[in-house]
């Protein structure tokens, strides 16, 4: 798989600043690059894929709870 390109660090955000957030930093990366989302919130799994598709920048490849209790979201910019 391709390396990560761009961490977002959304963790402490509120919910509305989030989107706004990962739209932004998508931004500073090229077509095909992919990113990771970060984030505390527990409903992460639930609400990427509809965040995602509101933003349409990015695909959601997959979400997961890392090892350090985080929410983690991988997205390929397009």
């Amino acid at each position: 798989m391709e390396e990560v390109k761009l961490t977002i660090d959304t963790r402490g955000l509120p919910v509305p600043e989030r989107p706004k957030k990962v739209a932004q930093e998508l931004e500073k990366v090229k077509s095909g690059a992919l990113a990771e989302i970060v984030a505390d919130d527990p409903r992460l799994p639930e609400m990427a894929p509809k965040m995602i598709a509101a933003i349409g920048k990015a695909e959601l490849i997959r979400t997961w709870q890392g090892e350090d209790g985080f929410y983690r979201a991988l997205v390929k910019r397009i």
